[in-house]
C-alpha cells in the first residue's frame, strides 16, 4: 500500500487532532524499528485523550509508552 494518505487535508487535520480525541498515530515513520510495522499513515489507535496526548508530548509510539507506563 503506499502512503498517498499522508498528503490529504483529511490526515493534516487528524495530525494536528486526533489527540483531542484520544487518537494517536499507531505506527509512525520514525518508529518502525521499535513497531516492527512499516508506517502506515492511515492507520490511527484510540487510547483515550489523556493518553494520546502525553505520547504525542513524549513522542512516544504505543510499545514506548506501554514500557514508560509500567516503568514509572
Amino acid at each position: 500500500m503506499n502512503d498517498d494518505f499522508e498528503n490529504t487535508s483529511a490526515f493534516k487535520w487528524l495530525q494536528g487532532n486526533a489527540e483531542n480525541y484520544g487518537f494517536i498515530l499507531r505506527y509512525k515513520k520514525e518508529k518502525e524499528d521499535i513497531t516492527k510495522v512499516d508506517y502506515e499513515p492511515w492507520h490511527w489507535r484510540y487510547v483515550g485523550i489523556e493518553n494520546a496526548k502525553k505520547m504525542n508530548e513524549l513522542n512516544m509510539c504505543l510499545e514506548e509508552y506501554i514500557y514508560y507506563l509500567k516503568n514509572n
